[in-house]
This record gives C-alpha cells, sequence and structure tokens, in this order.
C-alpha cells in the first residue's frame, strides 16, 4: 500500500510501535494496511515464555507490532502487556485499536461537532477505570481517589494528543482518514459499506427495545418500568419486527443534514476525549447516558485500563453496526468487517512530533418470543436497575457484542 523502500530491522530491539488488538476482526483491519509481514523471520522470535501471538512487519516507514488478544477485557489485557515487554522491550507508543460503544452526544451542544454516529472515530485523552469500587445492592460507587484513578499520560503522549486536537490538524487528520478510507475499501479483500444514514437510528434511552404489540409477547407486555424483564428474543430482533415507534427517535444534525442534501457518503469525524473501560458489556442506554454524565466519558471499552499504566496507550476505536447479527450486534458496518481508523495519518503524526522518528524509515430476524424472561439486574452507577438494553438508535455506537 506504500511505497517506502523496504528494510528490516535487525532485531526485536527496533520495534517501538505496537497494535493491540481484542477481536480478530478488528485484527484484520489493521492486518489489511501492513505492507510487509515478517514474523517468520528468525531474528523477530518472541522472548521465551512469551505466550502472546504477533504479527510483525511495516506499515509506510514504520516497524510496527499487531498484538492480538486471546479474549476480550482487562485480565487478558494485563497478561499481553507483560509478555509484550519481554519480547519487545523498546516499544514507545501502543495503540490499543478495534471498536467501540460511544455516547451519541458528547456535550449539549446539539451542533453536529458533538454529535458521534455510526462510522466515528473516538481516541483516548485518558481512561476512567470504571468498574473498580464498592458495589452495594443499590449501586456501584467508583474509588475515585488519587491512588485508585489511573494516572495522566505521559508527556509525550500528553503532547502527542494536544498537537492532534489543534483545529486545523484534526481537520486535516480527518480529511486523510476519509482518503485512506476510500483506499482500502477498494481493496479486493476487504470488502465493507457504510449502511446508511437511514440505518443510524437513536431512540430515547428510556424507550424499551421490546414487542411493542401487547399481543405479540405476554412478558414484553407487563414490561412498563426499566426495572421489568422483557423476553430474551426481542433482544436480538430488529426494530422493524418489534414494531418500535419511530416517533420516539431522536433528530441528529449531522444525519438530517446527510438526509436533506439527498446524499450518503461515509465522512467520519474524530473525537478526543476520556474513554471508560470496564470488563462489563454495556447494552443500557439509560447507563450509558447515566455514566456519560458522571465521569465525563464519550466512549466505552473493555482492555484500556490495563494498559493504560503498563505501556504509553492510546486507545482508538470506532463505532460500527453489524446487519447480519442485527440490532444489538454492534461491532461491524458490513458483514464481519470493521472499517479501519485513521492510521496512516496518525503514524505520519507521531513520526512528526519527534525530533528522531518512533521508528527508522524504511521503507436471527423472524424468532419467535420465549417464555423466558430476561432478569432485571441492579444500577452500576445509580439506583434504578435496568433489565434491557436500549434500542440500536439508543445505541447508534453501542457496546459491541459479546
Amino acid at each position: 500500500m506504500s511505497s517506502y523502500p523496504s528494510s528490516r530491522p535487525q532485531d526485536r530491539n527496533a520495534f517501538e510501535v505496537a497494535i493491540i488488538c481484542a477481536l480478530s476482526l478488528e485484527a484484520g483491519a489493521m492486518i489489511a494496511l501492513f505492507d510487509e509481514f515478517w514474523e517468520h523471520d528468525a531474528q523477530y522470535t518472541k522472548a521465551h515464555g512469551d505466550t502472546n501471538s504477533y504479527t510483525i512487519g511495516r506499515i509506510g516507514s514504520h516497524h510496527v507490532v499487531l498484538v492480538h488478544l486471546s479474549h476480550m477485557g482487562k485480565g487478558s489485557a494485563a497478561n499481553v502487556a507483560a509478555n509484550l515487554r519481554s519480547s519487545f522491550p523498546q516499544i514507545r507508543l501502543n495503540l490499543l485499536v478495534g471498536i467501540c460503544g460511544g455516547v451519541p452526544f458528547t456535550n449539549d451542544t446539539n451542533d453536529g461537532r458533538h454529535e458521534i454516529i455510526l462510522g466515528d472515530v473516538v481516541i483516548s485523552t485518558y481512561i476512567v477505570q470504571t468498574d473498580f469500587g464498592r458495589q452495594y445492592s443499590d449501586s456501584l460507587i467508583r474509588k475515585n481517589t488519587p491512588l485508585d484513578n489511573l494516572g495522566r499520560p505521559s508527556p509525550e503522549i500528553n503532547a502527542f494528543l494536544s498537537n492532534l486536537q489543534v483545529r486545523s490538524v484534526q481537520t486535516k487528520l480527518e480529511a486523510h482518514t476519509r482518503t485512506h478510507l476510500m483506499t482500502v475499501l477498494a481493496t479486493e479483500d476487504f470488502q465493507s459499506a457504510y449502511p446508511g444514514v437511514h440505518d443510524d437510528n437513536l431512540y430515547e434511552s428510556i424507550y424499551r427495545h421490546k414487542h411493542q404489540d401487547t399481543q405479540a409477547c405476554a412478558i414484553c407486555a407487563k414490561s412498563m418500568y426499566p426495572e421489568d424483564s422483557i423476553c430474551r428474543s426481542a433482544l436480538s430482533l430488529p426494530c422493524a419486527e418489534l414494531g418500535c415507534d419511530a416517533s420516539r427517535l431522536i433528530p441528529r444534525c449531522r444525519i438530517e443534514d446527510k438526509i436533506n442534501k439527498g446524499s450518503d457518503p461515509h465522512s467520519p469525524m474524530v473525537h478526543f476525549g476520556a474513554i471508560a473501560s470496564g470488563d462489563q458489556v454495556l447494552k443500557s442506554a439509560q447507563h450509558r447516558d447515566r455514566i456519560a454524565r458522571q465521569e465525563n466519558v464519550i466512549a466505552f471499552e473493555m482492555e484500556g485500563a490495563m494498559l493504560w499504566e503498563s505501556i504509553p496507550t492510546i486507545v482508538v476505536k470506532g463505532m460500527w453496526y453489524d446487519f447480519k447479527n442485527a440490532p444489538l450486534k454492534v461491532i461491524a458496518y458490513h458483514e464481519r468487517h470493521p472499517e479501519k481508523p485513521p492510521l496512516p495519518e496518525f503514524f505520519a503524526r507521531w513520526a512528526s512530533s519527534h525530533t528522531t522518528p518512533a521508528t527508522t524509515p524504511a521503507g436471527s430476524p423472524g424468532a419467535q418470543p420465549t417464555d423466558t424472561p430476561v432478569s432485571a439486574s441492579d444500577d452500576l452507577y445509580g439506583t434504578t436497575p435496568v433489565a434491557s438494553p436500549g434500542h440500536l438508535a439508543g445505541w447508534p455506537a453501542s457496546w459491541l457484542a459479546s
């Protein structure tokens, strides 16, 4: 994909950039960016006792090691970080790359710039570990002392992120992201497509994703409040089959602007902010909004907390939707191929922010309702239990499915 000359590093000590992916579909998107692959070369054999699996090679002028997590969550991430350090001790930048859940509105200004829609990218400025605290009968109280909170980014990472957030730099980053995105999507082995603005719907967070026809399901018919249970089949059925009320959709400037213009191009925006990290897959729009308000976060993911203080880490994740797995399986835009984050431009910015480059240049719809109800669960951050997830639209950038 690039015209950089090939020059392989002498050994593992020459690698300074790592990418970590929790899912195979995420790793597949990253592998599509590689210009060369070197993991079978003897000089890059991993250290004794290292249980990680790597893809090693070059992206543009950068020598990169891609790390494949065995499974999602903080425990796997902690183990991977320790092994990565043993084999590649000179890593200066780690990118946790993949897909995540986002907060639809990052502040109270409904001006489009602060809306997160499908396909957008979030970049972490810091991480909040939201599942570290004391669980009471009605809520979880997060431990929030200086000793309990994760530290701030290293000076090097912090300066780099500050540079990226300059308005003119961010505009160029988004423009280059669109260019690189179109290039990758045009390749034969990476078939993906934006689902369109008409499939990016956002319902009110209190509107239940359940059978709306009271004759269709006895369990859903009894569900009137957030703590009430709904049938399990409703969790995987699309809004069209459940009869969800379109009048409960929330208008968004960016979506309406695309519809009014009669065009449907995918123009991802890049958002910077705090990202929540925890081992739970969040499926409740009400929980999402509550945590976002309390912690001032713009997205949710599952591995960053254990990487943040082990390796200099930046989280770079995008918002996707998988049609095949219907409405709450929010993982990829089409089939099982996610789009790629803006890594080529990101790498270029990282290299240019150093007097010495970071690396040496080288070149199932139709399911019937079940009689088994979904049990109500205790609220994580408040006093209101929520048994079911919100709509897909309530989570246009919802948690990726387990």
